[in-house]
């Protein structure tokens, strides 16, 4: 997986704190495009964080098509993730579920035009209406994600496969407009071609500011009951038990009891 971040950093111990949650991540390589705006050396930082892959520092943004064109050259995976923000964090207690899902996307082509979800789980596990029940690893268990597609779900918290990414930049011709980030993106293209957003059966990244312990369902030095009714609490605190989506395991107990599962709770 390729990582780029492309954007200005002005807290640089929140983009530090980002940076270390996910120095674990199967990456081949990393990018950074920043304004530096903190007065700390981020490029001695990082150089040190990534020294086991390919990793390059640049202070100059990435702003109109042919910069996102160009660096489309630059990529060495057929997975990629573009991100703009660092005011969240990885909350899993490993990266194995994060390979499960890449290892499930990659058996259903890297050539589709899909993402993976990484944060606002919850909101995103409220639109899913797919239920991807491939068999993987060999094994009759329910696949890693659910899903649902979108026209118009760009932004800094997805792996998106280069194929993805090339209709992002390539399909259309911008003109002058300016992008720094794929939440722009989002709000300033009409993008064209539809894709399938699959949401993780575990949490990857939260936001700081919704980290606690009251949440901390992922703590496996707690008991089970302990972890279910953290899980509970938090998961509640989104997905209402009124509305009919999948999420809901009073319409349908499928992703509901899937989390689960995968939380060995």
């Amino acid at each position: 997986m390729n990582f780029v971040f492309n954007g200005t950093v002005t807290d640089g111990e929140m983009f530090k704190s980002f940076i270390q949650s996910i120095k674990f991540f199967p990456l081949t390589k990393a990018m950074f495009y920043v304004k530096n705006n903190t007065g700390l050396d981020l490029d001695k930082f990082l150089k040190k964080i990534f020294s086991d892959c390919s990793y390059s520092y640049n202070e100059k943004i990435n702003e109109i098509q042919e910069d996102w064109q160009l660096l489309y050259n630059k990529f060495d995976s057929d997975f990629v993730w573009v991100c703009s923000r660092y005011d969240h964090h990885f909350v899993d207690v490993n990266t194995q579920h994060l390979n499960d899902v890449l290892e499930f996307r990659n058996d259903a082509g890297t050539d589709k035009l899909a993402s993976i979800y990484l944060s606002n789980w919850l909101d995103g596990l409220k639109r899913c209406v797919i239920i991807d029940h491939g068999i993987w690893d060999g094994e009759k268990h329910p696949a890693p994600t659910q899903a649902w597609i979108s026209i118009e779900e760009t932004d800094s918290f997805q792996i998106a496969t280069k194929a993805l990414y090339h209709s992002w930049f390539f399909d259309q011709d911008f003109k002058k407009l300016k992008i720094r980030s794929l939440e722009e993106l989002t709000y300033k293209a009409d993008l064209i071609r539809p894709w399938k957003i699959q949401v993780p059966s575990r949490e990857q990244l939260r936001s700081f500011y919704n980290i606690n312990e009251s949440y901390n369902f992922y703590n496996i030095e707690l008991s089970a009951d302990v972890r279910k009714q953290k899980f509970n609490n938090y998961y509640y605190t989104a997905v209402s038990e009124t509305q009919p989506y999948l999420a809901n395991p009073k319409f349908d107990p499928g992703i509901y009891n899937r989390i689960l599962r995968h939380y060995q709770l």
